[in-house]
């Protein structure tokens, strides 16, 4: 079904069958803010596999009780999916494994061909760019800002740490107020250490 002036996706609170039926059904590249929240027993692998090429203009992205089995095989699937919403800029999340995010910080030309490779590095030598300083290839690089609930803190502050380490650092991190007694002063401190605003 061709929805090309579809700007909004929820899908939240629905059974597993009607989810896949949706994502398989539907064509809406022009999606800018997509939301999947608990999908009663759904199989969140195959519904990733169906939406790997399917919204490339997402700005906004929330996932909350998006449940994933934790293997090197899912995270590049993951790594893969991210890659595929380039202009993302704001992720919303919450009660993710923590290698959800660290996908968010790997490597995508792992999943590149040899001449993608060198075709992204030429462009860095060709502005005489020494090869130390090179920037490496991220996923979501317009990604600014993520507002998180119900995740532990550390996982926040190793992932902007790692962001600002790898030339992308998040501007803005807010979480709720109810959720703020949560967060420790040792990891706000560290969430700003990274060049981070932390914002309730």
């Amino acid at each position: 079904v061709p929805l090309p002036h579809l700007r909004e996706l929820y899908h939240a609170d629905i059974n597993a069958p009607f989810a896949l039926w949706a994502l398989a059904h539907m064509h809406a590249p022009g999606v800018m803010e997509l939301m999947l929240t608990n999908l009663g027993g759904i199989n969140y692998v195959e519904a990733i596999a169906r939406m790997l090429t399917s919204f490339p203009n997402v700005r906004l992205l929330q996932l909350y009780g998006f449940n994933i089995p934790a293997s090197e095989e899912n995270k590049c699937m993951m790594l893969r999916w991210f890659q595929s919403m380039p202009l993302l800029r704001m992720f919303k999340f919450g009660g993710l494994q923590r290698f959800v995010l660290d996908a968010l910080n790997e490597d995508p030309s792992v999943t590149w061909a040899p001449e993608n490779i060198e075709h992204y590095y030429s462009k860095q030598r060709e502005m005489g760019i020494p090869e130390d300083k090179f920037v490496p290839p991220m996923v979501c690089v317009k990604l600014e800002a993520i507002l998180f609930s119900l995740q532990e803190p550390m996982d926040i502050s190793t992932f902007v740490a790692k962001r600002k380490s790898l030339l992308r650092p998040i501007k803005t991190v807010y979480t709720p107020t109810t959720n703020r007694k949560n967060v420790t002063d040792e990891e706000v401190k560290k969430i700003e250490d990274a060049g981070t605003k932390f914002l309730l």
